[in-house]
């Protein structure tokens, strides 16, 4: 399992070199409940970097399977 410090360098990868954040945007992320560890480093780190909105969609696929 990664330590936090190793998902906060890879939410900060992430966010400067995957999505190109600047200042200002909005960022969405979807994810599935497991990955809320990941998914709060993200939410900081773009935070942090200047971005004014973090949405966050969880999927549930137990719900989604009963559908």
């Amino acid at each position: 399992m990664p330590s936090d410090e190793q998902i906060d360098a890879y939410a900060q990868l992430v966010l400067e070199v995957g999505i190109g954040l600047r200042p200002g945007q909005d960022v969405g992320v979807t994810a599935s409940i497991e990955h809320a560890p990941l998914v709060r480093a993200l939410a900081r780190a773009a935070y942090g970097a200047g971005a004014r909105y973090v949405d966050v969609l969880y999927a549930e696929p137990h719900a989604r399977h009963a559908l």
